[in-house]
């Protein structure tokens, strides 16, 4: 056993090696989305500045224990996501191989980002039986959402309506997008600038209100002028959509669908899936997401510790 477990020891993956990692999570989608989504990032868009995500791979041809770092910028936790197939390996070398991670801290707070719920449920039991750290940290509650992904198959666009048009997102509209965000807590506001300017997003503008609707609706006019974004969608660091948001305004009018596909449609042009994590209480935005074709896949956690 001690032997299996040595031959398991983490190493950091960087340049042509990452696009063989990537071939090789390929085959295990779409549990390995996370870190296969993570990998695909860097090869695409590079590393957004001052922003780095890390790639570790246990050594030896029979593992398949990937981790990626830091999945968020904020201070408050040390994030990753972890991947291996536990029919090929077991509990007790992911275990031991995890535990020579550099500048990660067992015993200080952590956040699994979008693991597979089954591998979760094994983290936790590491940490509970103290295979990882030594027993400090206790869970908070767990976030169970599904992977929802579309076919590669190519997309319609929607029209937009009258007075409205489209442009990709920028660090101009970051700081609204950060600011309605449901999750901010993970990015810090110039980290997410930093995102928005090197990741793909999609975002609707207002260019002009109609004299009947400009009359009906003077505070509308004064709160959200010409040119300010009133619909979004952001690419992540795993390569999944996200912060999909529609000031409450102007819903009803199609507009998420409209920036959804337009972002769904540019990362299928790459060759990837356009994927998103759903939370499973989230019926509205399930049923969103469904009406314009995506399927849902495989079952993801959420896993904050401290």
């Amino acid at each position: 056993m001690n032997r299996r477990v040595a031959m398991v020891s983490l190493q950091e993956v960087k340049g042509k090696d990452l696009s063989k990692l990537k071939d090789k999570l390929a085959l295990y989608l779409p549990d390995s989305v996370t870190v296969h989504g993570a990998i695909e990032v860097l090869l695409l868009y590079g590393t957004p500045k001052n922003i780095e995500t890390r790639v570790f791979m246990a050594k030896g041809n029979s593992s398949t224990l990937v981790v990626t770092l830091p999945m968020m910028s904020t201070t408050h936790y040390q994030s990753l996501s972890v991947f291996w197939d536990c029919n090929k390996n077991g509990d007790q070398e992911v275990a031991a191989a995890l535990s020579t991670l550099p500048h990660i801290n067992w015993d200080k707070p952590l956040y699994f980002y979008a693991c597979p719920l089954n591998l979760q449920e094994k983290l936790n039991r590491m940490l509970a039986g103290r295979q990882l750290g030594t027993g400090k940290l206790q869970p908070e509650a767990m976030t169970r959402s599904h992977l929802y992904t579309l076919s590669s198959k190519p997309l319609l666009s929607l029209s937009l309506p009258c007075g409205f048009e489209i442009r990709r997102t920028d660090a101009e509209v970051a700081e609204s997008m950060h600011l309605y965000w449901r999750h901010k807590e993970f990015e810090s506001l110039e980290a997410y600038k930093q995102l928005v300017r090197g990741l793909p997003g999609y975002a609707i503008f207002r260019t002009a209100m109609g004299a009947d609707e400009e009359n009906q609706n003077p505070k509308r006019r004064k709160a959200h002028p010409n040119g300010t974004a009133v619909s979004w969608v952001q690419l992540g660091r795993s390569n999944s959509m996200g912060n999909t948001f529609t000031i409450p305004e102007y819903r009803r009018r199609g507009l998420a669908q409209v920036v959804t596909l337009a972002l769904a449609n540019h990362v299928i042009r790459l060759g990837s899936k356009a994927s998103v994590y759903i939370c499973d209480e989230n019926k509205a935005s399930i049923l969103f997401h469904e009406r314009l074709g995506f399927g849902r896949k495989c079952a993801i956690s959420w896993q904050p510790y401290s």
